[in-house]
C-alpha cells in the first residue's frame, strides 16, 4: 500500500476525562514527557507520558478515569535556552505558578543568579508578569516573605479555577493552585442544607467552590486579616456564580467553639502544616455523622490508623472513609487528604 509507514507514537499516552487532568498532571508529575504537549483529544485529554504502566497505577491508585491510548504528540518548542539549562537540578515542585505570578520556591544550593537567569527567562520568553523567589512562610498568618527577581513588583494576580475567579495576594495571603482539583473535589460531594465550617479558608478557596455547587451554608474563617479581606472580594466577584452562602470571620480556628453556636455537618480543616493542633477544635464542632476533610504533612508511607487514635483522644470516634495523596511536599513527604465520619462522641 501507498503511504507513509506508520511508526508507533512516542511518547506512551493516557487517556483522562478533562476534569480530571489537573489532578493526573499533578500526581504523575514525573512520568509526563517534558518533550511533547499535553493535547485535547474530544471530551478528554491526552497526556503524554514515558512510562504508561506507571502511569495508569498512578492513576489507579487515586480512583481517576484513565485508559492507555494511541496518539502521535506534537513537541513543545524548544527555545534556545530552557529552564533546565538556565537552572540546573530544577524540580517542577520548585516553583508554582498563581496567574500571572511565578513563585519560585528556592533550595540553598542553588545560586540566586541562577534564579534570576530563570526569572527573566519567564518574564521575557513565557509572558509572565512577576517572578518572586519565596524565602520562607512567617508566622500563624502564613504570610510570604518574598523577593523580587524579575518583572513588575505587584503581588496581586487573579487565579481562575473550574470557571471561578480568586483575587491573590501572593505574599499576604498563603494559596496553592495546584490544589485546585482538591477544592473542586470536595465542594462536589457537600449536600443541600449543609452548615460547613472552614478553620482555614485563606483567599476562600473551598467556600466559594462549594458555594458554587451547592446551596449550602458556609461560615469560612481566617486569622489573617489580609486573607478574609481578599475572601470577602472574592465572594462579590462570584456573585451571580454562586448558589451558597459564605459567612466571613477574621478569627482564630482556636476560637471557634466559643464562636460558633451551631455543629458543623461538614468541617474542613486544611492546615497540613499544623493538622494536630486543631483536632481538639474539631471534636467540639462535631456531631454524629459530622464529616471531616483533614489535611496533614505525613511521610509518603502514612499509616492512617493512628490519626483515628488521636482523633478518639480528643473526644471523638471516627472512622476513616477515604485518604488519598493530595500532592507532593518534599521527597520523602506528602499533603494528605483524610475523609473522616464522626461515629460517636465521648463523655
Amino acid at each position: 500500500m501507498g503511504g507513509e509507514e506508520y511508526k508507533e507514537p512516542y511518547p506512551g499516552c493516557i487517556r483522562v476525562p478533562r476534569r480530571s487532568a489537573e489532578r493526573f498532571l499533578t500526581l504523575a508529575r514525573r512520568l509526563v514527557s517534558r518533550e511533547y504537549r499535553v493535547e485535547q483529544c474530544g471530551d478528554s485529554v491526552c497526556i503524554p507520558v514515558v512510562d504508561a504502566a506507571k502511569a495508569l497505577a498512578v492513576a489507579r491508585d487515586a480512583g481517576l478515569a484513565a485508559e492507555e491510548c494511541r496518539h502521535t504528540f506534537k513537541p513543545r518548542q524548544k527555545s534556545p535556552r530552557s529552564l533546565r539549562e538556565l537552572f540546573p537540578g530544577l524540580e517542577l515542585h520548585s516553583y508554582v505558578a498563581v496567574g500571572d505570578i511565578v513563585v519560585f520556591h528556592p533550595r540553598a544550593s542553588i545560586p540566586l543568579s541562577d534564579l534570576e537567569a530563570a526569572a527573566r527567562y519567564l518574564v521575557a520568553e513565557r509572558g509572565y508578569r512577576s517572578v518572586y523567589a519565596k524565602l520562607e512562610t512567617t508566622g500563624v498568618e502564613r504570610r510570604a516573605r518574598l523577593i523580587l527577581l524579575a518583572g513588575e513588583d505587584n503581588p496581586v494576580t487573579l487565579l481562575r479555577e473550574y470557571g471561578l475567579e480568586f483575587v491573590v495576594d501572593v505574599e499576604k495571603a498563603y494559596v496553592n493552585p495546584r490544589l485546585g482539583y482538591e477544592r473542586r473535589r470536595i465542594a462536589l460531594q457537600v449536600k443541600q442544607g449543609e452548615l460547613v465550617l472552614d478553620l482555614f479558608t485563606g483567599v476562600g478557596g473551598h467556600a466559594v467552590h462549594i458555594a458554587h455547587h451547592v446551596e449550602a451554608e458556609i461560615l469560612a474563617m481566617d486569622i489573617n486579616p489580609h486573607a478574609v479581606e481578599l475572601l470577602a472580594m472574592n465572594i462579590r466577584r462570584n456573585k451571580g456564580r454562586l448558589k451558597g452562602l459564605i459567612h466571613p470571620l477574621q478569627a482564630d480556628a482556636s476560637t471557634a467553639p466559643r464562636l460558633v453556636r451551631r455543629k458543623a455537618d461538614r468541617i474542613i480543616s486544611d492546615n497540613p502544616t499544623m493538622h494536630d493542633r486543631f483536632i481538639n477544635v474539631e471534636c467540639s464542632l462535631s456531631k454524629e455523622g459530622t464529616v471531616i476533610h483533614h489535611y496533614m504533612v505525613a511521610s509518603d508511607e502514612l499509616d492512617p490508623s493512628n490519626i483515628l487514635t488521636v482523633y478518639s483522644e480528643h473526644g471523638c470516634l471516627v472512622s476513616l472513609t477515604d485518604y488519598r495523596r493530595a500532592l507532593p511536599y518534599s521527597p520523602r513527604k506528602s499533603i494528605w487528604s483524610l475523609t473522616l465520619r464522626v461515629d460517636r462522641l465521648l463523655e
